[in-house]
């Protein structure tokens, strides 16, 4: 039994050695994410600056698209179309396509800013 713990061990240790893109790459940036949105885990200042340059990012393009929309809902005009129901559709599609997008990038950059925010301290 200890024969083969100490094997498993071996292959863990050599596992997160390896070197082999995209799957490390794949996993570091999930874990990256995962744990900029979810928090939980005590930050020092420099880590806590930096998730929320990461979540003033999304705020920022969020806040953007949505100005852009209240600005002017309709940024694409298909009503000069042979066929007046199609633009119309299309119109209200990209409104709505702008508007998801914009509450999606506004709720995701909220979530890293508080998790920065309320993060606890390191001991």
């Amino acid at each position: 039994m200890g024969t083969r713990r100490i094997e498993n061990f071996r292959k863990r240790v050599t596992n997160r050695q390896s070197n082999i893109l995209p799957h490390n790459l794949v996993g570091n940036e999930a874990n990256l994410w995962g744990a900029l949105v979810l928090g939980g885990r005590p930050l020092n200042s420099v880590q806590r600056l930096g998730a929320l340059i990461f979540g003033f990012l999304p705020l920022a393009a969020g806040s953007m698209t949505a100005w852009s929309f209240i600005k002017e809902p309709s940024g694409f005009d298909f009503k000069g179309s042979s066929w007046p129901i199609v633009g119309i559709m299309l119109g209200w599609f990209t409104d709505l396509t702008v508007i998801v997008v914009a509450l999606a990038l506004l709720l995701f950059g909220l979530r890293i800013t508080m998790n920065a925010i309320r993060a606890p301290r390191p001991k």
